[in-house]
């Protein structure tokens, strides 16, 4: 900053033994003080408000992406469990060379899938205990929601028992009577859907659908409901 001789007042110069004039009080310090004072003042009020704001919504924009990401992994990974829950059941029936019902039904407020073999493993032998018979599925899990018309439902042995069967050779069977047994001429389709997309807080609308063809062929497609 350039101080000219002009604005200083004389009683305001010192001159020293070589002839140069130094402002030592007041301009001087009087410039430096209004700079001090001209310089940031900080956030307004409304300022902050406004940033509190912003972050608010974007927390929250955060947060919903989440939580449907989320949801809808559950939806996923439920419906992979119940087909590898259906390909064990191949197993068990080629291992114990007989057939393997496996039956779906609701106890209390929760579906069951059980699987019940023509001739259990032996009790205590690794096939026994290395072959889970039982699956609970998850409360968010609702079953055959939003139907999308593709295929059969299971068939209903005994009352408010669905089934469907694998025989020792591959071929799905269904259950009509006491020990009556027969093909089935297409495929058969379990649709699991989360509880919040048929309630309408979660979209788009996905069902996964669990297709058994007439030869056991265990499969699972993710379609999009209207």
């Amino acid at each position: 900053m350039e101080v000219t001789r002009s604005c200083l007042n004389p009683d305001d110069i010192e001159v020293d033994e070589g002839g140069t004039e130094v402002a030592l009080n007041g301009v001087v310090r009087d410039s430096f003080r209004d700079d001090a004072v001209s310089g940031p003042q900080g956030f307004t009020f409304i300022e902050v408000l406004v940033v509190v704001a912003i972050i608010g919504l974007i927390s929250t924009m955060v947060m919903v992406s989440l939580n449907s990401y989320w949801q809808r992994s559950r939806l996923e990974g439920g419906a992979n469990d119940v087909r590898s829950f259906l390909l064990t059941a191949q197993d068990l029936a080629i291992a114990t060379n007989d057939r393997v019902t496996v039956t779906l039904q609701k106890i209390g407020s929760s579906w069951v899938l059980e699987m019940l073999p023509e001739r259990p493993p032996t009790p205590g032998s690794v096939l026994d205990l290395g072959v889970r018979r039982r699956m609970e599925l998850p409360a968010h899990l609702v079953v055959n929601g939003l139907t999308l018309g593709d295929g059969t439902d299971w068939v209903e042995y005994p009352a408010n028992v669905h089934n469907v069967v694998c025989t020792s050779r591959s071929r799905t069977q269904q259950q009509t009577a006491a020990k009556v047994f027969g093909d089935i001429p297409n495929t058969r389709v379990l649709r699991l859907t989360h509880e919040s997309i048929v309630e309408g807080r979660l979209s788009p609308r996905t069902v996964f659908e669990i297709q058994i063809s007439p030869l056991w062929n265990v499969r699972m497609l993710k379609r999009r409901a209207a």
